[in-house]
């Protein structure tokens, strides 16, 4: 199939009025630089078809606290995060777990983690907090708010997933969203498994690659 598109001058301030033709869409803008492709992508909400080189220039990262314990995680969340750096700039960021000094602590760890997950976090960052209380989201609709957040230029998103005594108040306020990936309770060591296969899922979703089924 053959496409023209044409850009009008306050479409993109860059750029004259002028035509673009080529027989895959978003590829041949590629070399217009990222604002343009993000800009394309908004006004056309285009997906990208199996076999397309995708362009993401959004960086995704998994903060989490403690490192993971279970060698049958280490494995699974391995599989994923190697399969997603053929999608994306995918990176799992590893804070220190605190350590309580008495049974009345639990905040104060809290409050100490917050300290170090503060220190990842910068202020365009969008940041997304895993928390069983936050809203659910399908996998599809999962894709598309990982598309949207794409077509708008977002640079990097940040997915924080707490320890074993949860998120400081100060860390829940700095979220952009709460994101629940289940009503029922799993261990925060095995979230972080959930979540990364979830976001390879998602990333398919959006190449349109035969990995999910409905």
């Amino acid at each position: 199939m053959f496409f023209v598109i044409n850009i009008p001058p306050n479409t993109l301030e860059i750029l004259p009025f002028q035509s673009y033709s080529c027989n895959k869409a978003l590829p041949c803008l590629q070399d217009l630089g990222d604002t343009i492709s993000f800009r394309i992508r908004m006004l056309f909400n285009v997906r990208f078809t199996a076999g397309d080189v995708t362009d993401i220039h959004m960086k995704i990262e998994l903060i989490v606290t403690g490192k993971t314990e279970d060698d049958y995680l280490k494995r699974g969340i391995s599989v994923y995060a190697n399969r997603l750096k053929h999608y994306c700039a995918f990176n799992i960021a590893e804070i220190s777990s605190v350590k309580p000094i008495s049974s009345k602590s639990s905040e104060d760890v809290k409050e100490r983690e917050a300290v170090a997950l503060e220190k990842l976090l910068a202020p365009t960052d969008f940041v997304v907090l895993l928390d069983e209380k936050g809203r659910e989201l399908t996998s599809v609709e999962f894709a598309d708010f990982l598309q949207q957040k794409m077509n708008t230029g977002v640079r990097a998103v940040k997915f924080v997933s707490g320890g074993a005594y949860g998120i400081a108040t100060q860390i829940k306020k700095r979220a952009n969203f709460t994101l629940s990936l289940s009503l029922m309770t799993f261990s925060h060591q095995m979230v972080r498994l959930f979540f990364v296969e979830q976001l390879y899922r998602a990333m398919t979703i959006i190449r349109n690659e035969k990995y999910h089924h409905e």
